[in-house]
């Protein structure tokens, strides 16, 4: 979007003043309602609570409100409900207070936490420093503590300080509750995000560096009015959005990209400063190359703020560090401006450095500091959400990896940089630091089992086919020929790259084994007369995660569900909340803004190809890629059973990258469920009423509506509620139709969703069944998760979907009327349909049985 004209801006101290009044009287008319709400019997809990956050929906007269559960006026921690309002009568609550008795015994903190601060970072086994901390002010080393009530496992309350704050030296974000009496640590857990992007992978308590974001310069309050103005054009040569990464398109120069509504002074400019570098309202990027967290150098676009700069990745990474900033700082700002019109904004608590009047007072000051290539850790991304008003800090790593062939000639190879494994426990040394380089002679015969005919393999590297005989058997028969080095191929396209084993102790040379392609490749340049040149040693390159806008607006979306959740920062706690689907959004959301404009239900997505060194088709970082159809693609809600990992020592933790990848699975399919029915776009910002931009807006309320520590059928249940909302409930059973799909239907349960692991994470009930009053108006009914039944209700006949199971023999069909008598039966293949011309209209039991298959279902005949 271009720029064609100035704005300016001027905030008063009055007109802020109003607004707050306005809030509170707003606030008190709400709580009246909500309370006589809750008298009618709508929750046998607790009745008393504070509002602490109030968002009114645009365009429309309805509101969010979030409810913190409190006890003698002390808050509950974790006890915050979420309302749906519209007018004056609640939609709909996620009602997570919970039963408090009156016999507590009332006790007096005795813990002073600035005081005790270095006792305190001392029991929870920090290093932290007490001098290194303020208790107050707007910077991000402040310290936050509340006094609450905290529930225990045992349903008793407990007085005691919840105490938030990035620790010294590390991008850990803790939220530690200490015994108020006794200063004992109760609990801690980390609410930085890390996402090493591996299946199974989990954020442990590794050590990042912290930054202090000093936000002291004046604001709206306290100076009465911002000075006045303008907006200038911007250029960023990047890879622009939908683009996923380098893997699925080029470069281009976007000049001022931004959208007026989310960004009305552009991306330079937070109101106070124009900024020529990295650095606006939004986010702020620099490179933190030794993990310091200070801030580090950013790109500098001078004064026509014009970032072009030059990036070739097949030259190292720090040919192109400014190319680098830009495009994260674009990818940012980009994820800020589309998702505003989601919702995400100021009164959302999202992210900016001046929010210019709008939303609740202060809570400006939080723009994302964005560090590229932060030197603390490879292969990695994170991202920690403070509450509003303090900034969150997205970390992005490089990713590394070695390998052990490159190519000196000929000049068309000497760019590849092919997997291998190696001679593992035989033969020479594999070289580290002088590479053993030599020309590569194909051997003859090619599996090298036998004595080799070769005249001309003294000094050489031998090419030998993998297979018939032992490596070590390849190794000595090329050895004795001269050959100081060994290339081994696999015979057939898809074979394992492994490390190759052998017993024979008179092999003093070294090799590698590649893949099928390579060794054609090599192969067939010989067969033409090329001279191929190799080096056989161990190399490192370095992937930059800072280019793959996949990874970026997987991050960015960490910090858009934890505010929009509960308190804003501590209700996506896995501790808590053991099906917390927070890497599930930043999967989806993250698709949803890098799809291709030709896109269908029947293309499969990846996420992370690009910093996984693979190709735009590889398989990315999920256990299988994204897809509605079952033989790609064919986890349901009972696969969340068992998702846990032993973090070290026997210590478990959830797998919250394993159950993320099933709820994001669960919404990729309802979004083509939604483009069939409203159409695609990829473009979703610029078309909010394609099916794509509809989904998107519900799974954004969704959010916000369900409530603190929410599992998979109470996000469920926020979906169905914000259809209700935004669309009138037109697609409930669409919906419904979708979740049961993957086994969170009606009759699904989420179990224990906190408490000692395996068993809580252990006790997950899938079902495949959908409400009476959709059963009529669903065209294919899930029966398990391998069997589905299309068309239902039906005419003359129906088909039996196997989901990509294979079923051998016949089913046998088996119809029933609904007093019990069977009425048909036939024998049919899984691809042939169950004739149902016979049959009056009416309402039936289909059952069936096969090798390995048995189910049944209700079927409507309707003709």
């Amino acid at each position: 979007m271009k720029l064609n004209h100035k704005h300016t801006f001027k905030i008063t101290i009055a007109a802020v003043a109003l607004f707050a009044g306005t809030v509170m009287q707003a606030q008190n008319s709400d709580k009246a309602i909500i309370e006589q709400y809750l008298a009618t019997g709508k929750t046998t809990f607790s009745q008393t609570f504070d509002i602490i956050h109030s968002e009114a929906k645009k365009d429309s007269d309805g509101k969010v409100v979030n409810l913190q559960q409190t006890y003698r006026g002390i808050p509950v921690y974790g006890a915050i409900s979420s309302v749906l309002m519209r007018g004056n009568t609640v939609k709909y609550m996620s009602d997570k207070f919970i039963s408090v008795s009156d016999n507590i015994t009332a006790a007096k903190p005795s813990v002073d936490v600035p005081k005790d601060f270095s006792v305190i970072l001392s029991s929870a086994n920090l290093k932290g420093d007490k001098g290194d901390y303020t208790f107050e002010g707007r910077k991000n080393n402040s310290v936050l503590s509340k006094l609450v009530y905290f529930p225990t496992e045992k349903g008793q309350l407990q007085l005691a300080y919840a105490v938030n704050f990035f620790e010294k030296g590390t991008n850990n974000y803790w939220d530690i509750i200490i015994d108020a009496v006794t200063g004992a640590i109760i609990e801690k857990t980390n609410l930085t995000v890390s996402c090493q992007f591996h299946d199974h992978s989990f954020s442990s308590e590794h050590q990042l560096d912290s930054i202090h974001y000093n936000s002291e310069k004046p604001t709206d309050q306290q100076t009465g009015e911002h000075k006045s103005v303008l907006v200038d054009n911007a250029s960023y040569r990047v890879y622009a959005f939908p683009i996923e990464s380098p893997n699925f398109g080029q470069r281009t120069l976007e000049t001022s990209p931004w959208f007026l509504d989310a960004s009305p002074l552009g991306w330079q400019n937070d109101g106070d400063e124009t900024y020529n570098i990295t650095r606006g309202n939004n986010a702020y990027a620099y490179v933190d190359l030794n993990g310091s967290n200070a801030f580090g150098p950013s790109a500098d676009g001078g004064a026509q703020k014009l970032f072009d700069f030059p990036l070739d990745l097949n030259q190292p990474v720090t040919t192109y560090t400014n190319a680098s900033i830009t495009n994260l700082f674009y990818a940012s700002n980009k994820m800020h401006d589309i998702f505003y019109k989601f919702g995400f904004d100021e009164a959302g608590r999202n992210f900016q450095s001046n929010n210019f009047g709008k939303g609740e007072p202060y809570t400006d000051f939080d723009p994302v500091l964005s560090e590229a290539r932060d030197g603390s850790s490879l292969n990695n991304a994170n991202f920690a959400t403070p509450p509003d008003g303090f900034s969150p800090r997205m970390q992005m790593y490089l990713w590394r990896y070695g390998y052990l062939l490159s190519y000196n000639a000929p000049s068309d190879l000497v760019n590849r940089k092919p997997a291998a494994g190696y001679n593992a426990d035989f033969g020479g040394a594999f070289p580290i630091n002088s590479p053993l380089t030599g020309d590569v002679a194909i051997a003859t015969p090619a599996d090298g089992c036998t004595n080799l005919d070769n005249t001309n393999l003294n000094g050489k590297i031998a090419l030998i086919q993998r297979g018939t005989c032992n490596f070590d058997v390849k190794f000595k028969k090329a050895q004795d020929k001269g050959a100081k080095g060994v290339i081994i191929y696999n015979p057939t396209p898809g074979q394992t790259i492994i490390n190759m084993s052998g017993t024979d102790t008179t092999v003093t040379i070294p090799g590698i084994l590649i893949d099928n392609e390579e060794g054609e490749i090599i192969k067939s340049k010989i067969d033409q007369n090329i001279n191929v040149n190799v080096n056989l040693k161990y190399n490192t390159f370095d992937v930059d995660g800072s280019l793959d806008n996949g990874v970026i607006a997987h991050e960015y979306t960490h910090g858009i569900s934890t505010r929009s959740t509960g308190n804003g920062y501590s209700c996506l706690n896995a501790a808590y909340a053991n099906e917390q689907m927070g890497e599930g959004w930043s999967d989806f959301m993250a698709l949803m803004v890098t799809g291709k404009a030709d896109a269908t239900a029947a293309l499969p997505r990846s996420t992370g190809s690009f910093v996984a060194n693979q190709g735009a088709d590889g398989p990315g970082i999920r256990p299988a890629k994204y897809s509605p159809d079952f033989a790609i693609n064919d986890y349901t809600y009972g696969d969340t059973n068992g998702k846990y990992i032993d973090t070290g020592g026997g210590a478990l933790a959830v797998d919250v990258h394993g159950v993320g990848f099933i709820w994001a699975t669960m919404l990729w399919d309802l979004h083509w469920k939604f483009a069939d029915k409203y159409g695609y776009s990829n473009d979703i910002a610029n078309n909010p009423n394609s099916g794509s931009g509809k989904v998107v807006q519900l799974v954004m309320e969704a959010m916000k509506i369900q409530g603190c520590y929410p599992n998979f059928v109470i996000g469920r249940d926020a979906i169905i509620a914000a259809d209700a909302d935004l669309n009138n409930g037109q697609n409930k059973c669409m919906i419904w139709s979708s979740f049961a799909k993957r086994g969170l239907g009606v009759n699904a349960s989420a179990g224990a969703t906190r408490g000692a692991l395996p068993n809580a994470i252990s006790d997950q009930i899938e079902d495949f069944s959908v409400p009476a009053e959709c059963s009529l108006g669903t065209s294919e009914i899930t029966v398990n998760k391998k069997i589905s039944i299309y068309p239902n209700p039906a005419s003359k006949e129906v088909f039996i979907k196997t989901n990509g199971v294979q079923i051998s023999g016949k089913i046998k069909v088996s119809i029933y009327d609904m007093s019990g008598k069977k009425v048909d039966e036939q024998s049919v293949n899984a691809d042939e349909p169950v004739l149902t011309s016979a049959l009056p209209k009416g309402t039936y039991i289909l059952t069936g049985t096969g090798i390995g298959v048995t189910f049944s279902s209700k079927l409507i005949i309707n003709k």
